[in-house]
């Protein structure tokens, strides 16, 4: 018996996702969602837009290749983890894993309404009627254990203080978090538009530029080491150089380098010199793992950096290439976007890390 489904605005966005996943799995076959086609097949929906829609039906099915992965991986490693999907629609990523102790699935009253008749709760499935922005934290069971959120699809329909009360509700809800999260870029927002999602009334309202405008948004601190040293000397790194040479910079850059080492949650921003003082390593590796960004030698910037300017940097580069291999955990092609290069990272630490 068919399902008739009426839905408008955000809500609405989930039927034509799951209708990706699913026409994705019964042609090309990038991804099995056995579960959307059952969905799918149930629907009494006109899905004729979303069928013309090739952007929406691409960026559906690459999200969901990179974070069938993502969440894979997490699992093995933290084997018993509690998962919580955030604005789940219809969502069947948790039938198609594994390893975990309990999944929950929230989303809207009406989005849940519909999730009711079709993927009903079971007993290692629950699902939470309330908006993301809600105090939703008190109704998983426990905080000891790992728990993994998957906030997909939602971001880019918020606003900036939406995202920041999600992030602030899982941070004051739990001990150990990961969060996955799909973000857009703000030109992506501002010019890209899908078809059926514009039929179904929803719009993009934000993006992010970068990492680094995700860590200050999300209290995640990131330490330019660099700045550190030069705010605890009172001058700029030039003038450290021109006062005591390298020497003197050094000896400082070790002091900063062990005392944010220290510290957790960080993300450390170095320079390429830190690699001559075998000391760093140790204060580098002991919270974390430690990237090596990649560009050619000449699309480095040389600006406030002394020995570099002017200098022969394939000759420095020669010389540091061994003592970079020593200290890395990974290395990372940076020629690319900023996005690009933070996604990278991210990979990697998710697949090594155990986070």
């Amino acid at each position: 018996m068919s399902e008739k489904i009426t839905l408008s605005g955000v809500p609405e966005t989930m039927l034509q996702t799951v209708y990706a996943r699913a026409k994705e799995t019964k042609t090309r076959g990038a991804i099995t969602d056995n579960k959307a086609v059952e969905i799918i097949d149930r629907l009494d929906y006109d899905f004729s837009m979303a069928d013309k829609d090739a952007a929406m039906h691409s960026g559906v099915i690459a999200r969901t290749i990179v974070l069938d992965k993502l969440v894979k991986t997490y699992l093995a490693g933290h084997g018993g983890a509690v998962v919580v999907n955030i604005a789940c629609g219809l969502d069947t990523r948790c039938y198609r894993m594994s390893d975990y102790s309990h999944w929950y699935n929230l989303d809207l009253p009406e989005t849940i309404a519909v999730r009711e008749k079709l993927l009903p709760e079971s007993r290692k499935i629950s699902q939470i009627t309330m908006s993301a922005m809600d105090d939703w934290g008190g109704e998983i069971k426990g905080t000891s254990t790992d728990v993994l959120v998957i906030i997909e699809g939602l971001t880019m329909y918020l606003s900036e203080s939406d995202v920041k009360r999600i992030f602030d509700v899982i941070a004051a809800r739990f001990d150990r978090a990961t969060v996955l999260v799909e973000t857009m870029n703000p030109m992506v927002v501002k010019r890209f538009k899908e078809k059926s999602i514009e039929a179904s009334k929803a719009k993009f309202t934000w993006g992010v530029k970068n990492g680094a405008a995700l860590a200050a948004l999300t209290g995640r601190e990131a330490i330019d080491i660099d700045a550190r040293i030069a705010e605890k000397a009172g001058c700029s790194i030039p003038e450290i150089f021109a006062k005591g040479g390298e020497a003197a910079f050094r000896a400082l850059e070790r002091e900063a380098t062990a005392a944010c080492g220290a510290l957790s949650g960080k993300l450390l921003l170095t320079g390429g010199g830190v690699v001559k003082t075998p000391e760093n390593y140790a204060a580098l590796h002991q919270n974390g793992r430690i990237y090596q960004l990649l560009l050619p030698l000449e699309l480095l910037p040389t600006d406030g950096r002394p020995l570099s300017q002017g200098a022969d940097l394939a000759a420095m580069w020669a010389e540091r290439a061994p003592l970079y291999e020593r200290f890395r955990d990974a290395a990372i092609d940076n020629s690319g976007t900023v996005e690009q290069t933070a996604q990278a990272i991210w990979r990697d630490f998710c697949e090594n890390s155990g986070h």
